[in-house]
């Protein structure tokens, strides 16, 4: 992070001191060039540098320079700080509850709102150095107005707004799109910013004209009060009236050669688009994929989090089909979709933290993908020079009740633009067809035999067998039955590379689960052994015959020679939830790496079912039907050595999704670690100058509260402290530069302040953006933050200094019109062709960022210029050179 701040900040305040000490030379002497005088009294915190008046010209070059690097330093600092701070809130705002719906599924429900979290803790936590600025100011110069932390307000706001959301903006490469989802929170947002500043000129120039009333500061505060309920009513409510336009004016019809209507996807169906079949899987297979239980809320019980085996899988699995034919695409697509996939959802404070890890933990991704490469070669050594005909999955299992059972068959390789035709039949295993049902007295047939012919035609990848299923009332055992691939045959092409195509698989087991029984409930193993650097041990719980019913098991954890919260943390809440025909699912449990498990050294603890509910009333429930715990219902988990780890994807998902850090001890190990645990790069002399650059800093902020402490916040106290300490310091520093070298307040606040207090954003603002799937994390903060400013930063220390100055003095708060005024209305000015911008690429693109790169890099000149604009205007109209 050091040297991007470097190489921006400094050549900014460099241009900045020219143009300033070159206008301040060429003034006029009728005073419109009012130079700041040194306080012999010092600052907030900092005495003042003696003697202040009458000094030469390589004194104050010493001061100044000592000054400007003091100010760097303490913005390096800030945002070491700002990200421990952030860390903090993140624990804050991920605490979850136990929600039972009326249906009696209970799921587990963060406490905070997203919006509500990411418009008060976050944009608190982003904002922290420009708020306690503005109220620091105030209470250093005895609640009377200063420019500095208004300053600041407007230019961090002007920063963040143009030149985050360019950065944001160019950093998405090869013509992807990255589109914000929650687009009326944004809209609204964006809106409530505009506002805010409008109110603040309102109040400076309009309103009892340079006067802040008390009920102007009370209403400021009331306005984010109800700028926070607008937001959350819009999250909520919001996406109703999305789908109703939706449905209104982008829904496509068509008809059929019946002249019945079809909607646009069925079309897709019926036109062969293997494509949009392949799309649509998940929604037409009910038991094919036993995560099919926690698509109908986020956050189910028991899953924590998304970096789970099964979906990287999946999305590779994915990948495999879209780019069976390009090796290198496979790879870049996998990586980036296997990133993304293990920071989903993470908020602005995770980027903070991990900004400088996510590069090097892509390059560790690349070992899940090759490992997943190598495991299709099977298929691609065949696929690359011949057809290669395979069903998806090679097992399956459905319901009785289901009716017409579906097993895909798909195509590969390079002649797909031929027409292949394979035969299949059923064959019995315990299952029999109507056909042996026939010739057995007394016995009745699970499935209707079924044999025949696919056709792929060209360019066709996937195929459907249908066979129907017998549904009966009686309780059976699950029985199997097979598909059996035969007499596969192709009309050739003339392609001279060409070769005959084969069956890769030549026989598919279907299995018939009984639906009339409630099931047996049971582990899938056991014993699971898992390494102390795993980070998390999963648990498969399997429901056997029957899948009838929604049902409630709880289990409770036996401690052996692991001890809970020093070896493993014990789930809080001891409950797994199936629903109505759902087959499996899963529990985790943090394991704890404590570094005191020796090689050849296991412990272990055990997990057992208990007991179970059901959920949902049934009539035909008996005694023979009704659920049970199975014989294999208790588990040991095993802890072993990280020597004997040998699963890379155990231990780069334990790196991925590592929890707070709740220990001082870790705290101050961390210290002596000049690269991350994550980072393989060997040292170079910048790391070791950095390191050294930072470590007061580091040794300082160790004591501050662990963030995974007591829930984190003590860690947001000690650390919001912290920064308000450290701000003041920045505010005193700004101020003696300013008045060293003749630069006013309102510049230095909307230059050296501002890029100062900005920059970490922005650095976590474009990794955010290169890896989140939309543009909500690097985006739409940005406008929620510019809003909180004003109404929250502003607002408090408007609203304490008219107060106090009316209660003590007997006096109005006066707050001169001066440069803000100005600086307020040329950025409003700005902001509206700003978001024309980002409103156009929506509207041309589908998406705020990337897209062509002429269009992409013209926006991004574009909202640089404007910021250029803003910085022009406001310094020459500080020093009246209009």
């Amino acid at each position: 992070m050091m040297k991007p701040l470097i190489n921006f900040l400094l050549p900014a305040i460099f241009l900045s001191l020219v143009f300033v000490c070159d206008a301040s030379n060429s003034s006029d002497d009728s005073g419109c060039v009012d130079a700041k005088k040194c306080s012999r009294d010092g600052g907030v915190l900092l005495p003042a540098w003696k003697p202040v008046e009458d000094i030469s010209g390589g004194q104050k070059v010493l001061r100044a320079t000592v000054y400007l690097l003091g100010l760097f330093y303490l913005f390096a600092g800030v945002s070491v700080i700002a990200d421990i701070f952030m860390e903090s809130i993140e624990v804050i705002t991920s605490q979850t509850y136990l929600k039972t719906y009326p249906s009696g599924k209970t799921y587990e429900v963060k406490v905070w709102n997203e919006t509500v979290a990411n418009l008060t803790l976050m944009a608190l936590g982003s904002s922290a150095p420009e708020i306690l600025l503005a109220t620091i100011e105030i209470m250093g110069n005895e609640f009377q107005a200063g420019e500095l932390g208004p300053g600041t307000t407007v230019g961090s706001a002007a920063f963040n707004l143009l030149v985050i959301s360019a950065v944001c903006v160019s950093s998405i490469k090869d013509g992807n799109i990255k589109k914000i989802n929650n687009y009326p929170v944004f809209l609204c947002t964006s809106i409530w910013s505009l506002f805010a500043y409008v109110w603040l000129y309102l109040m400076i120039v309009v309103i009892s004209k340079e006067v802040i009333e008390i009920w102007e500061g009370a209403l400021t505060l009331g306005f984010f009060v109800i700028f926070i309920v607008n937001a959350y009513l819009i999250d909520i409510y919001g996406h109703h009236l999305v789908r109703f336009v939706e449905r209104k004016v982008m829904t496509v019809k068509s008809v059929d050669e019946n002249g019945n209507e079809m909607s646009t996807s069925m079309k897709s169906l019926e036109n062969g688009n293997g494509n949009a079949v392949f799309d649509n899987l998940d929604s037409t297979t009910h038991l094919n994929h036993t995560d099919n239980a926690r698509r109908e809320v986020a956050q189910p019980r028991m899953k924590t989090t998304n970096n789970t085996r099964a979906e990287i899988v999946k999305v590779l699995n994915r990948n495999r089909k879209v780019y069976a034919h390009d090796r290198v695409m496979f790879k870049e697509k996998s990586i980036e979709d296997v990133t993304g996939l293990l920071v989903e959802g993470r908020g602005k404070a995770y980027y903070r933290k991990h900004k400088a890890d996510i590069e090097h933990k892509k390059r560790e991704y690349e070992v899940l993908v090759e490992q997943m490469m190598r495991s299709m070669e099977s298929v691609n050594q065949h696929a690359s020079e011949r057809n290669v005909i395979f069903p998806d999955p090679l097992t399956t299992k459905f319901p009785e009740s289901v009716g017409r059972a579906k097993i895909m068959l798909c195509r590969d390789g390079p002649f797909i633009h031929t027409t292949t035709r394979c035969k299949f039949r059923t064959a019995d295993g315990k299952a029999i067809s109507d056909r042996t049902a026939q010739m057995k007295i007394g016995e009745s047939p699970d499935y209707i035999h079924t044999e025949g012919t696919v056709t792929f035609f060209p360019k066709e990848t996937i195929k459907w067998v249908y066979v129907e299923i017998c549904d009966d009332a009686e309780y059976e055992e699950d029985e199997d039955f097979y598909i059996e691939l035969w007499d596969l045959e192709e009309i050739p092409c003339k392609d001279p590379r060409y070769k005959s195509p084969i069956l890769k698989d030549k026989r598919i087991q279907c299995t018939i689960l009984d639906d009339d029984h409630f099931g047996m409930f049971e582990f899938i193993a056991p014993e699971v052994e898992v390494s102390e650097n795993s980070g998390i041990a999963t648990l498969k719980i399997l429901r056997l015959k029957g899948c009838q019913g929604h049902i409630r098991l709880t289990f409770d954890v036996d401690q052996g020679s692991a001890v809970s919260d020093r070896d493993f943390v014990a789930p809080r809440y001891r409950e797994i939830y199936f629903r109505d025909k759902q087959l499996e699912s899963e529990m985790e449990i943090q394991i704890l790496n404590n570094l005191e498990l020796q090689k050849d050294v296991t412990k272990s603890f055990v997990v057992r079912l208990t007991a179970l509910r059901l959920l949902s009333s049934d009539e035909n429930l008996t005694e023979e039907s009704k659920p049970e715990i199975g014989q294999c219902n208790q588990c040991q988990i095993s802890i072993t050595s990280a020597g004997h780890d040998e699963s890379s994807m155990d231990l780069l998902l334990s790196k991925s999704d590592e929890g707070p850090n709740g220990s001082y001890m870790v705290q101050f190990k961390n210290i002596c670690k000049i690269h991350s645990d994550d980072n393989p790069e060997p040292l170079s002399c910048w790391d070791i100058f950095i390191f050294i650059f930072l470590l007061p800093f580091k040794v300082l902020f160790a004591l501050v509260p662990p963030p995974g402490l007591w829930g984190g916040f003590p860690c947001f106290v000690a650390a919001i402290c912290v920064i308000g300490g450290m701000t003041a310091i920045i505010g005193d520093l700004a101020s003696f530069f300013g008045c060293t070298v003749g630069l006013k307040d309102s510049v230095t606040a909307i230059t050296i302040v501002a890029l100062g207090t900005s920059l970490p954003d922005t650095f976590a603002s474009k990794v955010a953006a290169q890896n989140d799937r939309y543009a909500d994390s690097s985006l739409g903060n940005i406008t929620g933050s510019n809003a909180v400013n004003v109404f929250l930063g502003v607002g408090v220390a408007w609203f304490v200094a008219a107060v106090v100055n009316r209660a003590k003095y007997d006096q109005d708060f006066v707050v001169p019109e001066g440069d803000l005024g100005i600086s307020v209305a040329v950025f409003l000015a700005l902001a509206c062709v700003g978001f024309a911008v980002l409103i156009g690429r929506r509207v041309l693109f589908k998406a705020e960022l990337g897209g062509p790169d002429m269009p992409k890099y013209v926006s991004c000149a574009m909202l640089v210029f404007l910021w250029v604009t803003y910085i022009t205007v406001s310094t020459m109209n500080a020093y009246c050179l209009f």
